[in-house]
């Protein structure tokens, strides 16, 4: 039988490394990353607030009754009338009915990373986004589902850490699996393919659950969801969960 200081130890190196880490994040450079949107910036754009534990989350609409955030930020939350949603764009308060997790959702995460860490809400009402749902803002299609998106310019919406009212983002660009993985395999950690990292982390004042969206074809498309846990560090990349491997998951949730 294997002890149990045995297995704490490896796990107190790993978090002890990232610590030193965060410890060395110029944290200057990440308050001048973020940018505050304008209202109509990012209209498919939610903010979360969580009732059970006060956390600010943020989620994207992907239907006219359906919102897609991070697993981790609405985690323990048993009931959804806890959570408090609003609409940047129009300022609508959507009552949520129903919160869906995905079941391959990781609730003990290895340093800050889980996998399948997504969730769907759905509405009781249809959520008015004054058309700009339907007409900018996109999911990545089957075909696409395995797409790395390495190398692309991209934007990452997120609310405030310590006010849903406000909406930030910040300019990031994609990283290919390999150069991710060199920061990983030293917390012994090895991403998979569910999993993407972008060159600038989730900026100190921004909280979990928002979107990285590229441009196509004149449409944003959200590729990935931020986790719903609070790291901050400019000069490590955070694990990201990719949208289409879940594609076909998401959809019908949201159907």
């Amino acid at each position: 039988m294997v002890s149990m200081k045995r297995l704490i130890s490896p796990i107190c190196t790993v978090i002890a490394a990232l610590s030193v880490a965060l410890a060395a994040t110029p944290i200057d450079v990440l308050k001048e990353a973020i940018q505050l949107a304008t209202p109509n910036q990012f209209p498919f754009m939610v903010g979360i607030a969580n009732g059970t534990n006060g956390k600010y989350c943020s989620g994207a609409v992907v239907s006219s009754n359906a919102i897609i955030t991070s697993a981790s930020c609405v985690y323990g939350v048993d009931n959804a009338k806890y959570l408090d949603v609003v609409l940047f764009g129009t300022r609508q308060n959507v009552l949520i009915e129903k919160i869906y997790t995905h079941p391959q959702y990781n609730i003990f995460p290895f340093v800050g990373v889980t996998s399948a860490d997504l969730a769907v809400l759905r509405s009781e009402q249809k959520i008015e986004t004054n058309g700009y749902s339907s007409d900018i803002v996109k999911l990545p299609s089957v075909l696409k589902k395995y797409e790395s998106y390495a190398g692309k310019s991209a934007l990452l919406a997120a609310s405030n850490l310590s006010n849903s009212t406000y909406l930030s983002y910040s300019e990031v660009i994609i990283m290919n699996q390999s150069s991710c993985q060199k920061f990983w395999s030293k917390m012994q950690f090895k991403l998979q393919g569910e999993q993407m990292c972008v060159e600038t982390s989730i900026p100190c004042q921004v909280g979990g659950g928002g979107a990285v969206t590229i441009s196509d074809k004149g449409f944003a498309t959200i590729v990935a969801i931020a986790p719903g846990f609070d790291l901050c560090h400019a000069s490590q990349p955070i694990v990201y969960t990719r949208i289409g491997p879940y594609i076909g998951w998401i959809q019908k949730m949201a159907s």
